[in-house]
């Protein structure tokens, strides 16, 4: 493959995946590919607090400095190479690709601590209907512990719930999983308990 072929077939698969999620946004996939991982939110209802924020910053500070020094450690090898041959172009698009990732690290810290410094807590959900969220609550407690049958879970992830609160810790349970409930027996358990007791308290 010649040289300026690598990036098209690289930027065209991007491509593809992109336009393949937009076509099937709800396959297990799709939602596998769109679930965020690192800092987990550990408020209420799956939001993110101030200290959720600052453990973002670490985190991404951490991130940061990881790839810049990756790039200082790589910088020595280019001069190894004469500058046309692969090896050194290989070292380039790695340096290139390090110094991407850090740059992405620090603005990804930037807007963690904007958001920890003016961080202001979300108001409480009005219950609308208590009946629907003991049974939400009641559904996560029993995801924590065992899978519940298909059907069930196949009519919570489908059916759209009248409650506007319910409807978007519904939509935040099936992001969390990634349409998966079995996770929430296993890894995701505590936060399957921590969002039950979050329900159980606001009524």
């Amino acid at each position: 493959m010649s040289e300026e072929l690598i990036p098209v077939v690289g930027y065209g698969f991007i491509a593809l995946v992109v336009l393949a999620m937009a076509a099937a946004p709800q396959s297990w996939w799709a939602q596998e590919l769109a679930r965020r991982y690192g800092v987990r939110p550990s408020g209420p209802f799956g939001t993110f607090t101030r200290r959720d924020h600052l453990r973002r910053a670490t985190a991404s500070a951490c991130a940061c400095v990881g790839f810049v020094g990756a790039c200082f450690a790589m910088t020595p090898l280019l001069g190894r190479w004469p500058v046309t041959s692969q090896p050194a172009l290989i070292t380039e698009t790695y340096l290139f690709a390090f110094f991407v990732l850090g740059g992405m690290g620090l603005l990804a810290m930037l807007e963690a601590l904007w958001r920890a410094i003016f961080f202001r807590p979300q108001p409480p959900p009005l219950v609308l209907d208590p009946t629907e969220w003991r049974v939400v609550a009641d559904l996560l407690d029993r995801l924590a512990a065992a899978p519940i049958p298909e059907l069930e879970w196949a009519t919570f992830a489908g059916r759209p719930m009248r409650d506007p609160t319910m409807q978007r810790v519904r939509d935040a349970c099936l992001r969390l999983c990634a349409g998966q409930p079995r996770r929430f027996s296993g890894p995701l358990s505590g936060a399957a308990h921590a969002w039950a007791g979050a329900l159980r308290a606001a009524m």
